[in-house]
C-alpha cells in the first residue's frame, strides 16, 4: 500500500479512537509525516493548554503514519513510546513532525517533534514501531 496522505486520512478515520481528532494530514513522504492540529475542546484540559494524553495520541499517529510510509510496509503497530513535555501547548496550530530515524527489517525507530503557533519546540517523543513488509 502506497502511504499519502490521502491513505493515511483513510488509516486515521478508520481508527476508533483517532477519528475524533480533527488532524489534518500536511505531508507524508518516504519515511516521514506532517500534521497539524487547531486547539480544539476535545485536546484541551483546564488552564488552556493542550492535554498530554492528547499530544502523546497524536505523535503515536505521526510515527506510525511515518513508518507505514516506508517502501514495502503495510502496517506498524508501536512497541515503545517516550515523550518529554518541554514547553506547556497554549497556542495553535500544532505541529507534529514524525521522521524515521533507522528502519530494519522488522522495527523502526521514530523521532516526533511537536511545534507551537510560533515554531516553539513543545514536546519530543521517540519511540519504536514494529513493522509489517509486504
Amino acid at each position: 500500500m502506497e502511504m499519502n496522505e490521502a491513505t493515511a486520512r483513510l488509516v486515521m478515520d478508520l481508527d476508533g479512537f483517532l477519528k475524533h481528532f480533527p488532524v489534518k494530514i500536511e505531508e507524508v513522504g518516504p519515511g516521514y509525516c506532517d500534521l497539524s492540529i487547531e486547539l480544539v475542546d476535545i485536546v484541551m484540559r483546564p488552564g488552556g493548554i493542550m492535554n498530554g494524553g492528547a499530544i502523546m495520541s497524536l505523535c503515536d499517529l505521526a510515527g506510525g503514519i511515518s513508518a507505514m510510509s516506508l517502501q514495502d510496509v503495510r502496517n506498524a503497530f508501536t512497541v515503545d513510546l517516550n515523550t518529554q513535555f518541554i514547553e506547556m501547548i497554549n497556542n495553535g496550530p500544532v505541529k507534529f513532525h514524525g521522521e524515521v530515524i533507522r528502519a530494519g527489517k522488522s522495527t523502526a525507530f521514530i523521532d516526533i517533534d511537536v511545534r507551537d503557533s510560533k515554531g516553539k519546540l513543545c514536546s519530543r517523543s521517540t519511540g519504536i514501531w514494529k513493522i509489517i513488509r509486504e
